[in-house]
């Protein structure tokens, strides 16, 4: 599948630079994908569907330390129950890479070239660069998918209050830092249609379709 990065794209998003590919995530990230940058096709697709090897392996400490400086950072609570995720539920692809170095505005990593290519051999290794903020945008469409299952399950209990306390975040999407200046942050109104509108089947179609739940 190729993605076509607009000029308003403020922040290069997962980019192989080896293959110059996006990298495909595990289910419920890779979706997310498809929400940075509008691919109706790719909010339905999973790492497996492609035929991606699926990623393990420890984590060098460097990476963790590198990535863990932008997480935790929204300013906005998850619902009770969830919290900051660790950096490999957001970039799995981490499992089993090396680190080869990293700076202020960058880090780069090497991984096997089957986590990004369905045809490439078993050991052969390619090159991922991310940047600052990357990972913010997905802990940030993480953050939203935990308000839209706290609010469908508020709706489905007759909670109004906590109905009213998540909708208050899905609405307030946009404003988060991470997302600023993003697509994902103009168009959340019409992306949350389907969750806020009130027919809970539909809320949670999107859900599943959107963040693998």
């Amino acid at each position: 599948m190729a993605f076509k990065f607009s000029p308003e794209t403020k922040r290069s998003v997962l980019i192989v630079v080896a293959a110059g590919l996006i990298i495909a995530l595990a289910s419920g990230t890779w979706a997310m994908f498809g929400q940075i940058f509008g691919d109706k096709d790719a909010s339905s697709t999973t790492a497996s569907e492609v035929g991606l090897a699926t990623p393990e392996g420890p984590v060098p400490a460097e990476v963790t330390e590198w990535f863990m400086d932008d997480l935790g950072n929204l300013g906005q609570p998850f619902p009770e129950g969830a919290g900051t995720p660790e950096v490999p539920d957001l970039l799995p692809q981490v499992k089993g890479s090396k680190f080869i170095s990293g700076d202020k505005t960058s880090i780069t990593i090497e991984i096997p070239e089957n986590y990004v290519d369905p045809e490439a051999e078993d050991g052969v290794m390619t090159y991922a660069v991310y940047r600052r903020g990357d990972i913010s945008v997905l802990e940030a469409l993480l953050w939203r998918c935990d308000w839209a299952e706290a609010y469908i399950d508020a709706e489905t209990a007759d909670d109004a209050a906590g109905a009213a306390t998540a909708r208050g975040h899905i609405e307030g999407f946009s404003e988060l830092q991470a997302v600023q200046g993003l697509p994902v942050a103009r168009q959340n109104e019409e992306e949350m249609a389907p969750v806020l509108d009130g027919d809970m089947d539909s809320a949670r179609g999107w859900l599943k379709e959107k963040c693998g739940r």
